[in-house]
């Protein structure tokens, strides 16, 4: 008896053991994927937060019912439509691809009526890329290599069309990486540092209604032709990061551009200066101001701006966040070849609730506050301040020179037909093959 209680013994002993290593070695595993469990969805919560803290703000700002109210809703929403897609995609460095705006939107900055912005991401200084396309006609094109993190926008090279070299039949070819290797004349250096790496392109269309963009792709170079690139699905390992940088980004410009209205000048415009690099995402040869209107339906603003030697230059109404107003169906902005130009080299720019009969007439669309973005690109001589005035609605005449013109509510019409023409062909580059 004394033996098989000693076996028994000997057993549950040995038992114990191996549940103890099995214990062992399994728990650490089974405690991480707990862990990991638990911490599942902190990127959404993140997302759900932000948005969140953005409705707070929005509310502290505006009143109950107003434009302001609803637009910043909307605002705050349009931040997931706008970088979604940059923390989001399943494509990596390896399958970069092209989006563009205004075929999808991009409503944020005083973003450009006149612009097309075209996206070349993501990419990296780990690869060699060759972006190339043939030749357009439009009035002017940047290039600008972007860094988007949670913080914010980080820039680095930059190269304006002028600069370009093409071919002899209008080709073009610009290389991006880390070292130009072949000193090739169109090349753009990336920076090593994180985030999601972006060649962003903006073609200033003056016409546009007959002005041509250039064809665009990118390839990347120096990879095996016997193994496909391919992208990698999105998973929760890359997902709860992602979306954390995206809260991040969410909650950091919330308020980045409704303070710089704020604290802009009411109806004063300042001198234009050059854009800094780096956080607000400018070009560097792009000079700049900004002022907040404010005026009654009984007023009018009138601002004065002096032709200057420049590439491109334009005016532009926006919301109090830093949207631009619909340009497709409202004249609230005008370029350099839009705007009537006065004998003595004055572009004269009427600002009001109502149409004024001029020709230069900046609708404000219902808003009574809102931002004015000017725009000198590349220019050539020392720029002037422009002038602004607030007056009576009433007495506006007497403030414009006396050859200065009316335009009646059919010449308006067409004007505006046409911009929504124009801007439907912007979103639609398809249809620029159809014009010679």
């Amino acid at each position: 008896m004394d033996l098989i209680i000693k076996h028994r013994l000997k057993f549950f002993i040995l038992s114990l053991l191996v549940i103890g290593f099995v214990i062992i070695k399994l728990m650490p595993s089974f405690i991480f994927k707990s862990v990991l469990s638990a911490n599942e969805g902190i990127g959404y919560s993140a997302v759900v937060s932000a948005l969140s803290k953005a409705g707070n703000y929005i509310e502290s700002e505006t009143e109950p019912g107003s434009l302001d109210r609803a637009q910043g809703y909307r605002y705050a929403l349009r931040r997931i439509e706008q970088w979604n897609g940059v923390f989001m995609s399943d494509h990596n460095a390896l399958t970069p691809t092209i989006s563009r705006c205004p075929s999808r939107l991009c409503k944020y900055g005083f973003d450009n009526p006149d612009a097309v912005y075209q996206t070349v991401g993501p990419v990296s200084s780990k690869y060699q890329y060759r972006v190339f396309g043939q030749k357009g006609n439009v009035s002017y094109i940047t290039y600008q290599l972007f860094n988007i993190g949670p913080d914010g926008f980080g820039t680095s090279d930059t190269m304006e069309s002028d600069a370009l070299v093409y071919d002899d039949n209008g080709g073009y070819e610009i290389f991006l990486g880390a070292e130009n290797l072949d000193n090739h004349p169109n090349f753009l250096q990336l920076p090593e540092q994180g985030g999601a790496g972006q060649l962003v392109i903006r073609s200033l269309i003056k016409d546009w209604n007959n002005e041509i963009e250039p064809t665009l792709n990118v390839e990347v170079l120096g990879l095996d032709k016997g193994v496909p690139a391919t992208s990698t699905p999105l998973n929760m390992k890359m997902f709860d990061p992602r979306a954390l940088g995206l809260g991040r980004i969410i909650e950091n410009n919330i308020k980045a551009w409704r303070e710089k209205i704020m604290n802009a000048p009411a109806n004063s415009m300042p001198m234009p200066t050059a854009a800094k690099s780096g956080g607000s995402g400018g070009f560097i040869t792009n000079h700049t101001a900004v002022m907040r209107f404010e005026v009654e339906p009984d007023e009018a603003v009138l601002i004065e701006v002096q032709k200057a030697d420049v590439v491109y230059s334009n005016i532009q109404l926006s919301n109090m966040w830093g949207e631009s107003l619909d340009y497709g169906s409202h004249l609230v902005s005008f370029n350099d070849a839009q705007a009537y130009l006065d004998a003595d080299n004055v572009f004269r720019y009427v600002l009001a609730h109502k149409d004024p009969g001029v020709p230069n007439w900046l609708d404000t669309v219902g808003h009574s506050i809102g931002g004015v973005f000017v725009r000198f690109q590349s220019p050539k001589e020392e720029l002037t301040q422009p002038a602004v005035k607030l007056v009576s609605f009433s007495d506006l005449k007497q403030y414009l020179p006396p050859d200065h013109p009316t335009v009646t509510p059919a010449q308006r019409a067409e004007t505006i037909r046409a911009r929504l023409s124009g801007l439907n062909r912007k979103k639609n580059p398809v249809y620029n093959r159809d014009i010679k």
